[in-house]
């Protein structure tokens, strides 16, 4: 079994930048796998130049996220793991989340 979701964004805190991640839940575990910037806050354009500064900014991002998805079609999946930003889980952590169902409830023992 295999399930991909792409383009999964964490947004910027204090320090980090926002991230781009393909998330790939196989049998083995979970990858998080970085691919690229994600936007940042949103903002409110007053005018024609800073609506084209703001499109300017999302446009090179869009792009440097392309570009990592087609670089990691080109790769597998354990060796962009490997790299730096990204994350690999084994099965048997994965298996302590919660499903999404069950979160809020009390488990009594």
């Amino acid at each position: 079994m295999m399930l991909r979701i792409d383009r999964a964004h964490v947004p910027q805190g204090l320090i980090r930048s926002a991230k781009t991640y393909t998330l790939v839940l196989s049998d083995d575990g979970l990858y998080f796998l970085h691919v690229g910037p994600a936007p940042g806050m949103a903002v409110r354009p007053k005018n024609g130049f800073e609506q084209g500064a703001v499109n300017f900014a999302l446009n090179r991002v869009a792009r440097k996220v392309k570009e990592g998805e087609e670089r990691l079609a080109a790769a597998s999946i354990e060796e962009w793991a490997m790299g730096m930003r990204s994350a690999f889980y084994v099965a048997e952590a994965v298996d302590q989340f919660r499903r999404q169902e069950d979160c809020g409830r009390r488990t009594e023992g």
